[in-house]
């Protein structure tokens, strides 16, 4: 029987076996096929992605303890080592741990039926959980303002971390739920079926196909082969047209072979495959010496460092509160990396309950440019995805839409589809995340619970606080002990300040503790440069829609949800942040909505007027040869934004004079700002910000300069 790791008291995982290396055979996609389904309209179906390579073995290289490093400290890189592109030799000791091919964690005592080490348990019917608890339209955006960066970017980063590939060949086997009598969408008596996860034949455990650190494998590669696929020899990343990444069998490709499950996916994708080159040529201009292999890697190694701080800094306290994960301590070697299957099969499912099915592009400055729903945008072919502003338009959109609320409740177009794979079958997202971790042996709720720590439940109404949903939960279940850990986890009461409840977010939280503490290579543990460093930490994911697509203004911060509209349109929601991009007019006004957070965007005109007045507002400024007048400015909470300037500036470099009306002229690289009703003497350092788009050019974060 599977057994449970170690937990510390810490909250650390240590696991005490030694890892396993395995080849796993050719990997497929989940598919689900169903006899006698009603005929129905479906949406247009791409071409199947070509195949993925099986994973490669240990590199003997790193396997002798000889790691790849990079010293140049020129370009701000003193000593940092690479990542292995199949995962090996991360850990010195056990050097395959977290490797692609290599098996998962288990959190709890695996949970398959008496005296059998892999029959799953039985349990409700899953379509029968799906309709009764599941069944949501339309959606609730997150309370919290979450943009749909947090389903988007979470599945992104999913992407890199965990792969779980199905069983092949004539043994495979198969699960299947009886789709019930009264069912409203499907034929009754019809069949959702699942072919069954491959797992490691030494432990039982499901076998990750990818590695598990978070070192941009998505986009990179887990093998050497995808790897030299999806790079040139100066060492960019292939493009295609529009600086998208490649197409193969009319597909987006990348690392993964999930890269075009959808656009919102495929568009994150392309962003980091132009940070990547963005930083090429940047190392490029600074040392033309280098070869493309040393561009590749420094390059590389960069965006990998950058992508690790969103997370860190921005997805997981947007998602967990703020002081969830605690600070970094530094490397322990003896952390494991490697998935908890709890995680991967259960807890980081809970994005499935927040995607929205809202698709849409929007212009720089809000006009919306294409709408339709995520189901019709699966099916869409690269043309139709980059068409009406592209990748470039969806990434703006995400950081305006909102996440759907986490919960038990999943968008229904989801949970009745039809044909999402072999012709003929049906789909129901919900009941088949049910069925998988029934397939793995997951523990039910109360069995993590009290693996996690934690007291078991003895009440529905311990669970959740909704007087109806515990109710819809006995009827199901009966019994608290037997509810699944994917449904109890998305049932349970949010705790505060987190998307989720105590039981998934312990679970998130011990993953990416792991994942920092046990990875060698973590850019917090890498040799970067101070200024290197500094720039790292200060890039966010606005930074980079910014910095590499045509958007010209970003939120702050892109996982709070913001309406972007012209200055000379009314907002269409006035109760979220507001992203006002003010028009090229001489004289006009951009205005703040009041009781919401603002970003005011000046236009190219002269004279214009950015009038305040909104709990927190930020008059940005971008460029050169603004002469401009700020009305309603709070000294106390608001922020005067220099961005695009070719030069560095600190709050030493800003001109302050008293006007005649009580006002502040305020002078900065070619730009005259006047604000009124505030003394120069009431201005300080924590007003402005300089740069703050492109950490490149900040001077240091403590003067002003800085997020």
């Amino acid at each position: 029987m599977p057994q449970p790791s170690s937990i510390k008291p810490n909250g650390l995982i240590v696991e005490p076996l030694q890892p396993i290396a395995i080849t796993p055979p050719p990997l497929i996609v989940e598919t689900a096929t169903v006899t006698g389904a009603k005929p129905a309209a479906r949406p247009p179906q791409p071409p199947a992605p070509p195949a993925p390579p099986p994973p490669i073995t240990t590199n003997p290289t790193l396997a002798a303890g000889i790691d790849n490093v990079i010293s140049d400290a020129a370009v701000g890189l003193g000593r940092v080592i690479s990542y292995s592109l199949d995962g090996t030799g991360n850990n010195l000791t056990r050097l395959n741990q977290g490797a692609a091919g290599t098996s998962q964690l288990r959190l709890a005592p695996a949970n398959f039926a008496p005296g059998t080490t892999n029959t799953p348990v039985t349990g409700p019917n899953a379509r029968v959980i799906s309709n009764t608890l599941m069944a949501n339209s339309p959606g609730t955006a997150d309370p919290g303002g979450r943009s749909a960066y947090m389903y988007a970017f979470g599945q992104f980063l999913d992407h890199d971390m965990s792969r779980t590939p199905s069983q092949t060949g004539a043994n495979a086997q198969t699960l299947s739920i009886t789709v019930p009598t009264n069912d409203a969408v499907f034929t009754p008596g019809s069949s959702i079926t699942i072919t069954r996860s491959l797992t490691d034949p030494t432990n039982g455990n499901a076998v990750n196909a990818v590695t598990s650190a978070l070192d941009l494998s998505q986009i990179y590669g887990s093998d050497a082969k995808t790897a030299a696929s999806l790079r040139n020899a100066d060492g960019t990343l292939v493009t295609t047209a529009g600086n998208n990444p490649p197409i193969v069998n009319g597909q987006f490709v990348g690392g993964d072979v999930r890269a075009s499950e959808n656009p919102d996916l495929t568009a994150i994708d392309a962003l980091f495959v132009r940070e990547h080159n963005y930083w090429v040529a940047k190392l490029h201009a600074q040392q033309p010496n280098l070869t493309g292999d040393q561009l590749y890697d420094m390059a590389r190694a960069i965006t990998t460092a950058e992508y690790q701080s969103i997370t860190y800094n921005e997805y997981l306290p947007t998602l967990l509160g703020k002081n969830a994960l605690g600070a970094y301590t530094g490397y322990n070697p003896k952390v494991s990396t490697q998935i908890f299957e709890e995680f991967s099969a259960a807890a980081f499912r809970f994005g499935h309950s927040i995607i929205s099915t809202n698709e849409g592009k929007i212009s720089n400055s809000g006009a919306v440019l294409e709408s339709t729903n995520l189901i019709t945008a699966m099916g869409e072919t690269t043309a139709q995805v980059t068409a009406n502003g592209g990748f470039d338009a969806l990434l703006r959109n995400l950081a305006q839409d909102f996440s759907n609320k986490e919960g038990v409740q999943i968008a229904s177009e989801l949970l009745n589809l039809f044909n999402p794979g072999a012709p003929g079958s049906n789909f129901d997202l919900g009941a088949v995340d049910v069925l998988r971790t029934r397939d793995l042996g997951i523990a039910t709720l109360n069995q993590t619970r009290v693996a996690l720590g934690f007291k078991a439940y003895t009440s529905f109404a311990q669970i959740t606080s909704d007087t109806t949903l515990a109710t819809k939960l006995q009827t199901v279940y009966g019994t608290v002990d037997k509810v699944d850990l994917f449904v109890g986890g998305l049932a349970e009461t949010p705790v505060a300040g987190s998307m989720v409840g105590q039981t998934f977010q312990r679970i998130i939280v011990n993953q990416f503790q792991n994942l920092r503490a046990g990875d060698r290579l973590f850019f917090e543990n890498q040799g970067f440069t101070p200024q290197m460093m500094q720039q790292i930490e200060h890039t966010t994911m606005s930074d980079l829609i910014l910095r590499d697509t045509d958007t010209k203004a970003m939120q702050s911060n892109a996982f709070i949800a913001t309406q972007r509209h012209s200055s000379d349109v009314v907002t269409p929601i006035a109760s979220m942040p507001q992203l006002v991009i003010g028009v090229d007019t001489n004289g006009a006004t951009i205005s703040a909505t009041a009781g919401v957070a603002n970003t005011l965007v000046a236009g190219a005109g002269i004279n214009q007027t950015l009038v305040g007045g909104g709990s927190s507002d930020v008059f940005t400024f971008l460029g050169t040869g603004h002469s401009d007048i700020v009305q309603g400015f709070q000294p106390k909470v608001d922020v005067l934004d220099f961005e695009n300037l070719a030069t560095q500036f600190s709050f030493a470099d800003v001109g302050l004079r008293a006007g005649t009306k009580g006002d502040t002229i305020v002078t900065l690289g070619g730009n005259t700002i006047d604000v009124l009703g505030v003394a120069p003497s009431a201005l300080h350092a924590s007003n402005f910000l300089f740069n703050a788009t492109n950490p490149a050019m900040m001077i240091s974060p403590g003067n002003g300069s800085g997020h």
